[in-house]
């Protein structure tokens, strides 16, 4: 489609003119509004940001002929979080959602969806990952919210996910009856690791897979554009961008999660509405900005008192932006990771305070926090005048805890940390990182004797990790070794009694040793946490079918799970057996 006039003559307006906001024209609200996230969608993962790693055509030709971000600021560096302010304008320390699991979005945020929704837009969301769950909240104010992946090996320690073009073919059925007026999200996981492009690009992009899975996004962005066919140019609003992106061995981070420094803190953003939104390239956007964003477009009165602010307004005369990750620390007792950016300076707000000034150091590679005192101070107020992590459970180290960790070596050498006391800072924490992720590589090569010592060795380190003792329980459980899997998967609920996959362990761990009743307890605490868990609907459906002959029980979870997995290779075989139930006397 060319560009409309009004559009090519706003594009030429600006140029030489980066800084002033995207002009919105007045054409009425838009009637259709089409938001994709891209998960861990890297600022140079484009090719309009002039990095020439990837081919990205049809995101190209989006930033080209509409408001483009090419670092925009994520409010976190995890998948749940950063969405959870995505669809609220709110920062994490003001919508509740602080991690991928055991959180869930605050009763006092309003979604975007909600606000849409009362205004008579039909809302859909199509997400990939189990981090966006239901069971997040975020599917607050959407009439569909489709969230069904496919069940994952619970040996697995990567969350439950679908392909971007399962996703894009479910939202194309929804796109056929939808009406004139909607608000569509759609989530795509591809570029998450491990990084499996296919072909073409998997072999064009064989040495940079990341990128080959970008430039399948890219495709994907495409197929979803023709899918809406006009209903996605005129009269619409589309709204682009990553929610956190990947470090790719940046400061010594593979993925992210575990720092906020720029690889994983800024993203793509666009805005692209032709005739509405002019053309241009813009310095400084954030996703805490996307609610009122759409919702001026929409001439829909934002909520009062959000975090964020209208990339259509002037920008203001001072620019800040907020970041976080609290992943080490709620999973690991190591200290929270937070940032704030005040135009110029960023502080990292860690045990071992960081200080980079982006416009000289956009590497961040010269830490001024001993030099640069005045902005140290006054972004650290800043950030201290903010409400705090969430706190962890505390009480002193027992002696067991004390000589496990100095056989380790951690006890007098800042090892204390490790208990969670002050907080390990994550640049100390990060070579324990990388062998949690070696544990993480011999568990997916179903390496399991390997896989144990490190994992006890990490235990040790984080003896209150109930991640940690989970996963080494269940490692234990593939390993033939029942009675260390169920220590570990009972150390790990004594950490955390909302920790479905330890539960989901001793559920199978009660199925093997036939105690079933045992077994319909932990599952039926799964499913009271989580009533759309596609493993424990199944697990417990199957119990009350084949183990303790109650069939009418089994009805409702088999049902509820070939609603969540219609396309399940079980499904034509559970509704047979759903029918033959109906019918029976």
């Amino acid at each position: 489609m060319q560009k409309t006039l009004i559009a090519w003559v706003a594009a030429v307006g600006i140029a030489g003119c980066r800084g002033g906001p995207p002009p919105i024209a007045a054409h009425g609200p838009a009637k259709r509004i089409i938001l994709v996230t891209i998960d861990t969608w890297r600022s140079d993962a484009v090719g309009a940001s002039g990095s020439g790693s990837v081919k990205t055509p049809i995101l190209d030709r989006f930033a080209n002929e509409g408001a483009y971000y090419p670092k925009a600021w994520s409010s976190a560096t995890l998948t749940a979080p950063s969405h959870a302010t995505i669809l609220t304008g709110l920062q994490p320390y003001r919508h509740g959602v602080r991690d991928n699991h055991g959180f869930r979005l605050a009763a006092s945020a309003t979604t975007l969806a909600a606000a849409l929704r009362a205004k008579g837009y039909a809302t859909a969301a199509f997400v990939s990952a189990h981090p966006l769950a239901r069971v997040s909240g975020l599917d607050r104010g959407f009439s569909t919210y489709d969230d069904r992946f496919a069940p994952a090996d619970l040996l697995s320690v990567s969350p439950r996910w679908r392909h971007g073009a399962e996703t894009i073919d479910t939202a194309a059925a929804w796109i056929r009856g939808a009406p004139e007026r909607f608000f569509l999200w759609i989530h795509l996981y591809e570029p998450h690791d491990p990084y499996e492009p296919p072909e073409p690009y998997r072999s064009e992009y064989k040495a940079a897979p990341y990128f080959g899975e970008v430039a399948y996004t890219d495709e994907l962005v495409g197929h979803l554009k023709a899918a809406l066919g006009a209903a996605g140019e005129q009269d619409a609003l589309w709204v682009i961008a990553g929610d956190h992106g990947e470090a790719l061995g940046d400061h010594g981070e593979a993925a992210h999660g575990l720092f906020v420094y720029d690889a994983t803190a800024r993203v793509p953003l666009i805005l692209w509405a032709p005739g509405r939104i002019a053309a241009g390239r813009h310095e400084l956007g954030r996703l805490v900005d996307v609610v009122p964003t759409i919702l001026e477009v929409a001439d829909v009165t934002a909520p009062a008192g959000l975090d964020g602010r209208s990339l259509l307004l002037p920008a203001p005369e001072s620019a800040s932006a907020y970041v976080e990750t609290l992943y080490a620390h709620l999973n690991f007792g190591a200290a929270p990771v937070r940032a704030l950016y005040d135009g110029r300076y960023k502080l990292i707000d860690v045990p071992q305070r960081e200080l980079y000034d982006l416009s000289r150091d956009p590497a961040e590679t010269h830490n001024l926090a001993g030099d640069a005192a005045s902005a140290t101070q006054s972004l650290g107020a800043a950030l201290a005048a903010l409400p705090p992590p969430p706190p962890l459970p505390s009480r002193p180290p027992d002696d067991d805890e004390v000589r496990a960790l100095r056989s380790l070596g951690y006890i007098g050498a800042g090892g204390e940390y490790a208990l969670g006391q002050e907080g390990l800072d994550p640049k100390a924490f990060a070579p324990l990182y990388v062998k949690l992720n070696a544990a993480h590589a011999l568990s997916a090569a179903r390496r399991w004797t390997e896989a144990i010592p490190v994992y006890k060795q990490l235990l040790a380190a984080f003896p209150r990790s109930s991640v940690l003792a989970c996963e080494l329980g269940l490692v234990e459980m593939a390993a033939g070794d029942a009675a260390g899997a169920e220590a570990h998967l009972r150390l790990a609920l004594d950490r955390d009694q909302g920790n479905a996959h330890a539960l989901l362990g001793m559920a199978n761990l009660a199925i093997g040793r036939k105690d079933f009743r045992a077994a319909e307890t932990h599952l039926r605490e799964v499913l009271r946490l989580d009533p759309d868990d596609v493993e424990a609907n199944f697990d417990l459906g199957a119990l009350y079918l084949q183990s303790l002959n109650e069939p009418a029980k089994a009805v409702p979870y088999l049902r509820r799970f070939v609603d969540l997995q219609p396309g399940d290779a079980e499904a034509p075989r559970i509704r047979e057996l759903l029918a033959k139930i109906d019918k029976a006397p």
